[in-house]
């Protein structure tokens, strides 16, 4: 064909593209982007010259057949540089690319619907199928979960209706894996028996070894079996058979990889690390390989617990560590192994964050890193002395990589959401752009710590709160301004605490049962008095439940550090002269009287521990896990001599003496921000008696309070009198009647307000009232977000960097609530709002009663000064005035807990 080309010969510039194309697939195999870049452009060349390679354009006079086949290598060529994309670690890029395929494919689609062409079909059907299951992956890895959720139905729907039982055959197992993912176990099982039915009259091998790994994910998933899976996995270098290219070509050497990969990373950090095969790999693909270097780091933690019980060393896992920790166990030759292996486990996670690796990080992967790097920290401050001076660069180091997770799903969003104006150069809308123009930073970290450090108040708290993955401890973080460094603590759960999970295990069941209690087919049936009696009685033991669920955690899971979330003002005499007496206090407990230096860490903890009854008189059990954490810390550091034990047992007398004599009010934490990760954000931190009169909110990333921070400085809800407008829309289902009857007046009295009442509105209307807004509240059911479409807010958006959504008041059922996928992040409507900018968020956890939620809600707006008449009160934030009306609530937990504030403590004048 080139020959002729050359030669000068007539030739169907269909057969040139095709045989560019197939180039082209070449060059993008090999990943030789000069190669790739030639030969788009050659490409692009051609088909621009021709009208049927543009779907708008005007061309009835062509032929159907040729229309399609031109449409058809346009999909082709999308389907190509979004492969190419995804390599070079443009995965925005490739998904954008990735959408436009599948819309080509579905214009040919309906075209072929009465064409009797069915081989083409099928050949398009399969793309799609392909695309489908490759937009999903590539959501999942950029952490946006809503759109993996729709691709992943599109591509059930699609795999019923294509009649090709060897294909539907391999994505009835795909599908399987993917409901795995997000935790939908009857949908996998039933696609696990779909293609178990086709495969198990087939002697193929790659079948079998993808319905076994199909098999292995949903035991690992739901039953929880991990004995002897590994004897199950079918090696990948047993699957060389001539057969295999006469499958479906999708099923490339890297899926099967990655497959097996993939499930041997999964059993390495269930076993702890027991299973690892991965490294007898092949493939230097960076997602392979990262998945590779994170089981090796999992094999080897393994190794080294196994050490450590083997010379009879303390449970670390049961031991509460703070980080930085400036002293060691001593040496020893175990003890130098057990260094040395964890120092590679650390360079290895190292490596897999530097600039070349960490975009190829999918979102649930950095998770497994962090876990696997806050686990292999932990670990090494038993062995290792952290110098002072080199805690500043690991500590913050690791800060970043814990929040990394938590932010990506935002940031990806936003590129997805400014990608939607990007157009090639062509100016064709359909054509694809190969090439990403934007510029990854050197200093991701460095940014990350300067912005931190330069934006947040003096005095603000900002704590995260996370769940090791690995060993189910409650690993916090703590930062302040001022300081050099993040502190970390890992605190194991203690006593009637199994888990974390058991506890959210238990409020979900409380919630559910509460939910229940609400239903129609319940509430109907309360005629009498005495039904109403019982009804209030089961309302009643459920708020008493979670008020009893939330002091076991304060009391077994947080215990005596109650300290990591507030900040004394170190510089006044009372501090001064609380901190000598502390230190006499230790000193007198040592065999010599020699001297003795409390961090301020710990002094800290003990200034702010409150360790009062309720009658506020002196209770020494507030303190026993500090004070057993400093005798620990005491006896194993190498620079103090031993503790005199007898001594120990007037411990307490002499610290009640201290704490009824000390002033410990002196505190200057003014705002608090917690950042809890997926594992604990729907549990209601925020109503921990500890935190009472306390303002708080909750941010879902620190990158996030950065951003917000950075945009709203003024901390006001009408900044600059810019959109000074109140917009309300109130019961527009028409069936909260006492709702609208009460707070419609109130409402349209705000001077400027305006809004709708018990009426639906229009979706126009609402999100441009929405973006001319200051402020937004609605009192319905949900979020609002039935009346409007997550793609028209995203839409707003994106024509203007300038329009941000306003801060809003969401005050219906659930409005807040984060909703479980499986492995993958939970999705939350407030997501949806701080994607658009707005910097202050008030919504509800689970679902609530209208009439004690009307009673909150009319508290929070006459405490922040919202109401008319009110403005000579002390201002108050909006975490201020949501913290101090929980209590107004008839079911001060079961209602009263339920809403939180997310962003920013924004002053309503």
């Amino acid at each position: 064909m080139k020959m002729m080309h050359q030669q000068g010969s007539q030739v169907d510039y269909n057969l040139l593209i095709r045989w560019k194309l197939i180039q082209l697939e070449y060059f993008v195999r090999m990943q030789d982007a000069s190669k790739i870049s030639g030969k788009f452009k050659d490409i692009g060349k051609l088909m621009l010259k021709y009208p049927e390679y543009n779907i708008r354009s005007d061309s009835s006079d062509i032929p159907l057949t040729r229309r399609l086949e031109c449409l058809w290598y346009l999909a082709k060529l999308l389907i190509l540089i979004s492969k190419s994309n995804s390599n070079a670690g443009s995965y925005v890029l490739s998904l954008k690319n990735l959408k436009l395929a599948l819309k080509v494919m579905n214009s040919i689609i309906r075209k072929l619907e009465t064409s009797g062409m069915d081989n083409f079909k099928l050949e398009i059907e399969t793309s799609m199928l392909s695309s489908y299951s490759t937009a999903y992956t590539l959501c999942r890895h950029l952490g946006l979960l809503k759109d993996a959720i729709f691709y992943l139905e599109e591509l059930e729907k699609l795999n019923g209706l294509v009649q090709s039982p060897m294909i539907n055959c391999l994505f009835y197992f795909e599908l399987s894996t993917f409901f795995s993912s997000i935790g939908k176990e009857k949908e996998c099982l039933e696609q696990i028996e779909m293609g178990r039915d086709i495969s198990k009259n087939s002697n193929m091998s790659v079948l079998n070894y993808i319905a076994q790994c199909s098999s292995i994910v949903h035991q690992m998933s739901f039953l929880k079996q991990y004995d002897s899976l590994k004897e199950k996995l079918v090696d990948f270098q047993d699957l060389r058979c001539s057969r295999m290219d006469d499958i479906y070509e999708a099923l490339s050497e890297e899926y099967l990889l990655n497959a097996k990969f993939e499930v041997e990373f999964s059993l390495s950090l269930k076993l702890d690390g027991q299973f690892l095969s991965a490294e007898r790999g092949t493939s230097t693909q960076k997602r392979s390989m990262i998945i590779k270097a994170m089981s090796v780091v999992a094999s080897n933690l393994h190794e080294v617990k196994t050490l450590l019980l083997r010379e009879s060393l303390e449970d670390f896992d049961q031991t509460i560590k703070f980080l930085p920790h400036f002293a060691s166990l001593g040496q020893g030759q175990v003890r130098d192994i057990v260094q040395k292996k964890l120092l590679d486990c650390k360079e290895i996670l190292n490596n897999c964050l530097q600039k070349s690796w960490s975009r190829h990080l999918e979102v649930r992967k950095a998770k497994h890193i962090n876990a696997l790097f806050n686990r292999c920290v932990f670990l090494l401050s038993f062995f290792a002395v952290l110098m002072p001076e080199s805690a500043r660069d690991l500590l913050n180091n690791v800060h970043h990589l814990l929040d990394m997770p938590k932010h990506l799903p935002y940031t990806n969003q936003q590129k997805v959401i400014n990608s939607q104006h990007t157009i090639n150069e062509s100016g064709n809308e359909l054509f694809p752009i190969l090439d990403e123009n934007s510029v990854i930073s050197n200093s991701l970290q460095a940014d990350f710590d300067e912005n931190l450090r330069n934006l947040l108040p003096t005095n603000w708290v900002v704590v995260t709160l996370d769940v090791c993955g690995i060993t189910g401890d409650l690993v916090l973080s703590k930062f302040c301004s001022n300081e050099a460094y993040p502190h970390f603590y890992k605190m194991p759960m203690r006593s009637k605490l199994s888990s974390f999970q058991h506890i959210l295990e238990k409020l979900s069941q409380i919630i559910e049962d509460s939910n229940r209690s609400t239903t129609y087919n319940v509430t109907s049936k309360v005629k009498t008095k005495e039904d109403r009696k019982k009804w209030w009685q089961l309302r009643f033991n459920l708020d008493l439940q979670l008020e009893s669920l939330l002091a076991d955690v304060e009391k077994h899971a947080i215990g005596s550090f109650n300290g990591i979330f507030d900040r004394p003002n170190r510089t006044t005499k009372a501090y001064q002269d609380f901190r000598s007496k502390l230190s006499e206090i230790w000193r007198s407990m040592k065999k010599n009287r020699s001297s003795l230096e409390l961090s301020d860490n710990i002094v800290d903890l003990y200034y702010c521990a409150k360790p009062f009854d309720t009658d506020g008189s002196f209770d020494p059990r507030c303190l026993e896990d500090l004070v057993a954490f400093t005798v620990d810390e005491l006896t194993n550091s190498k620079n103090c001599p031993k503790l005199d034990m007898f001594r120990l047992s007037n411990l307490y007398g002499q610290l009640e003496e201290l704490y009824n004599s000390a002033d410990t009010s002196q505190t200057e934490c003014k705002h608090l921000v917690l950042v809890p990760s997926s594992a604990c954000c729907s549990f209601p931190w925020e109503s921990l008696s500890i935190f009472s009169q306390r303002s708080i909110s909750r941010v879902p990333s620190i990158a996030m309070l950065t951003s917000l921070l950075q945009k709203h400085r003024s901390m006001k809800v009408f900044d600059s009198g810019i959109k000074n407008q109140v917009f309300y829309l109130v019961n527009p289902g028409q069936d909260l009647k006492r709702t609208q009857q009460k707070f419609e007046p109130i409402l349209k009295s705000i001077p400027g307000a305006q809004g709708l009442s018990g009426c639906k509105p229009n979706e126009e209307y609402l999100v441009s009232h929405l973006y001319a807004s200051g402020l937004y509240i609605y009192l319905g059911h949900g979020g609002g977000e039935q009346y409007m479409r997550t793609s028209s807010l995203f839409k707003a958006t994106s024509n203007d960097s300038n329009q941000h959504l306003p801060p809003a008041i969401l005050m219906g059922c659930s409005s807040g609530a984060y909703q479980a996928n499986g492995d993958l992040e939970p999705t939350s409507n407030v997501f949806n709002w701080l994607i658009c900018g707005a910097p202050m968020v008030v919504a509800n956890l689970w679902d609530i009663t209208d009439k004690d939620i009307d009673i909150f809600s009319d508290s929070v707006f006459a405490k922040w000064g919202l109401l008319p008449g009110q403005k000579d009160q002390v201002d108050v934030d909006i975490c201020q005035a949501v913290g101090s009306s929980r209590a107004s609530c008839t079911l001060k937990y079961l209602n009263g807990a339920a809403p939180i504030v997310h962003g920013l403590p924004l002053y309503f004048h």
